[in-house]
């Protein structure tokens, strides 16, 4: 369109227009190719379905955000099929179906586009290609292969709508190939087209052909059966742990408890980490609050032993009345046993029935070892650390819970899943991984053959 600037200067505005303009983007330069190179082997007729199966090359493909597909194969040196399916995986039988299979010639280039319906897109598709059954039968020494190469690339037609990129109003053109996207619209805006590039073809069947035989594959044998040895030792040892974790998470009735007394105290013993941090001592403690205080109480379980090494303990304490607002805590032990040293971390004081908790850090050694310490303390509540301390037990926690390989050694006796359940979870992702691995490796390997 021209105007004429002398006549006037305002700018006129086309947002309509009564045909399609076409708008044609350039691939740049830097854009990485995307032809690849691939190989079926070419069966006899005698072949069984599941070596079929085997030498069928598949994608399987998400459509959701794809509105057209665009394939071209090439370069082969066989007669192939090619078939589209919607939530089935291509087979043999599916694959000589004329309805769902076209062939092929050797040598020639065939561009498919394939387009999905809005109501399908939610839907899973799959791409399959395979050679075309040999008349004459082969031997192990005379196995053919079909090489070709094939370009598979989904464009995308862009606007901006002010806000973001949408492809609403602008569709792809019939002109579009592996180096151009041609985009029509009846509309003017700022436009912008890109090349979705589908990822490497992963198929578990064709992973099952390369490691069916044990022979050829001791390595990845041996390596899975050391694995089992280590994972069923661990799970022996897991069980074990999992039955004293019952014990250590069970909330203690505290035995020195009187009968009729309604006031109730929820203590929490946290132990610290450090070597050594537990103690075979007899631990007391009595809680000293505004109006009273309690009796003194002695912190013990018959059923496991209690004040362990990075673990909390949680005891019951029944009062005759409400002690009011807690001012300190005395503790001490008797020194006995072979390891009464002891270094608690902090103390928990809960009311149950008001629902409030006092908070009292000790970060004291309980010993007679060094002349600094004491095997007896007074803690005050408050302190000018109290949120950084809640900070780092925050983490430990988190580490211990949320870190799935330390959490099997480390774990919480009140944690919802068992030291069992971690570890089979852990053998789980780990022979996924090792899965995945192997189907995006042997393509690989498969091409360069």
């Amino acid at each position: 369109l021209h105007f004429d600037q002398s006549k006037s200067n305002n700018i006129i505005t086309y947002k309509r227009f009564d045909n399609y303009i076409n708008l044609n983007f350039k691939k740049n330069d830097t854009t990485e190719r995307q032809k690849q190179n691939y190989s079926v082997q070419v069966l006899t007729q005698n072949s069984n379905s599941i070596k079929s199966d085997k030498n069928i090359l598949v994608y399987r493909i998400d459509m959701k955000n794809i509105r057209e597909l665009f394939v071209t194969l090439s370069d082969s040196t066989h007669d192939l099929r090619f078939t589209w399916l919607r939530d089935k995986r291509p087979d043999i039988k599916l694959m000589k179906n004329s309805k769902y299979a076209v062939n092929l010639k050797a040598g020639e280039v065939n561009e498919f586009t394939l387009k999905t319906l809005d109501q399908y897109q939610n839907k899973i598709h799959y791409i399959g290609v395979s050679a075309i059954t040999a008349t004459e039968q082969t031997t192990r020494s005379n196995v053919i292969y079909a090489n070709f190469s094939m370009i598979m690339f989904s464009p995308q037609c862009l606007y901006w709508t002010g806000i973001k990129w949408a492809p609403d109003g602008i569709i792809i053109g019939s002109k579009t190939t592996e180096n151009n996207i041609h985009c029509q619209t009846n509309h003017s805006s700022l436009f912008s087209s890109f090349f979705y590039t589908l990822p490497d073809v992963v198929d578990i069947i064709e992973g099952i052909n390369h490691s069916d035989s044990i022979i050829n594959n001791m390595v990845c044998l041996i390596t899975v059966l050391v694995i089992f040895l280590i994972y069923t030792t661990l799970f022996i040892w897991s069980k074990h742990q999992d039955k004293k974790d019952v014990s250590r998470g069970e909330i203690v009735i505290l035995h020195d408890n009187y009968p009729g007394e309604d006031e109730v105290y929820l203590v929490t013993v946290y132990t610290g980490d450090f070597a050594d941090a537990g103690t075979t001592a007899n631990v007391c403690l009595q809680l000293h609050g505004n109006i009273s205080s309690s009796r003194v109480h002695w912190l013990y379980n018959s059923n496991c032993d209690v004040l362990q090494r990075f673990n909390d303990d949680w005891f019951i304490v029944f009062t005759p009345k409400s002690l009011g607002e807690f001012k300190s805590i005395h503790i001490w032990h008797d020194n006995y046993g072979n390891k009464p040293n002891w270094y608690c971390k902090r103390i928990e004081v809960t009311d149950v029935r008001k629902k409030k908790k006092w908070n009292f850090n000790v970060e004291k050694w309980f010993t007679i070892l060094n002349s600094i310490e004491n095997i007896e303390h007074s803690i005050f509540i408050g302190t000018a650390n109290d949120w950084r301390i809640k900070a780092i037990d925050d983490v430990r926690l988190t580490i211990r819970e949320e870190y799935l390989w330390a959490s099997v050694f480390i774990r919480h006796p009140r944690s919802l899943i068992t030291r069992c359940q971690k570890l089979s979870r852990i053998i789980c992702l780990l022979f996924s991984t090792m899965n995945l691995g192997g189907e995006n490796y042997w393509p690989k390997l498969f091409r360069k053959k």
